[in-house]
């Protein structure tokens, strides 16, 4: 079930196989029925500008720039060791990170979904995620 308070205006979720974007919040009452939070996927993330990037710890890995040198990379897409990082790029040597911080990971947090991913990018950049779903 998905909380009233996680979501904003603009957050993608799913009806059966359609995939819709919230358009008004009421009070606290949202839906009902078959409304369901849509997985992070690397197809959905490749819609949203994430690009692939080859590491040699961390499987199935996306990333993308939010600015500022500081980038949103996501590994491990779709498994119990998903995680969410948000990395700071060296100046000098832009492949190279010089701080990260964990910000979600699957262990204490469960799985992340495409709301979650659009509200965390508004909160670090104070704009609205693309998807063309």
């Amino acid at each position: 079930m998905i909380k009233p308070e996680e979501l904003r205006i603009g957050n993608w979720l799913k009806s059966g196989s359609e995939y819709f974007q919230v358009a008004n919040i009421e009070g606290h009452v949202l839906y009902g029925g078959e409304i369901k939070p849509i997985e992070l996927t690397e197809e959905i993330l490749i819609k949203a500008g994430f690009e692939e990037v080859m590491h040699f710890t961390v499987t199935r890995s996306l990333h993308k720039s939010i600015g500022r040198d500081r980038i949103i990379s996501i590994g491990c897409i779709g498994t119990p060791n998903e995680m969410i990082w948000l990395c700071e790029r060296n100046k000098i040597s832009p492949s190279h990170i010089t701080d990260l911080v964990c910000i979600r990971n699957y262990d204490y947090d469960g799985k992340t979904y495409i709301h979650q991913l659009q509200n965390l990018h508004f909160s670090l950049t104070g704009k609205e995620l693309t998807i063309n779903l």
